[in-house]
């Protein structure tokens, strides 16, 4: 299992700029076979003007380091 956190502290589009990033980090897990189980924004407890996101992904992989979805 991964997890990607992205961050933004843009003044405006900072939501717009996480979910681009995140849609080029979640392009690229699909293509090896991982399955995102969780896509969702979480507060930022230290900084309320950064913009957070956070994503899981998961998959097995074989001893031949094949990747099957999960």
């Amino acid at each position: 299992m991964y997890e990607v956190n992205v961050y933004s502290n843009k003044q405006t589009g900072k939501k717009s700029e996480c979910k681009a990033i995140f849609a080029l980090i979640d392009t690229e897990f699909q293509k090896l076979g991982f399955t995102r189980t969780t896509k969702e924004p979480i507060p930022n407890l230290d900084d309320a003007t950064i913009y957070r996101m956070v994503g899981r992904y998961k998959a097995v992989v074989s001893t031949n380091k094949t990747i099957y979805r999960r």
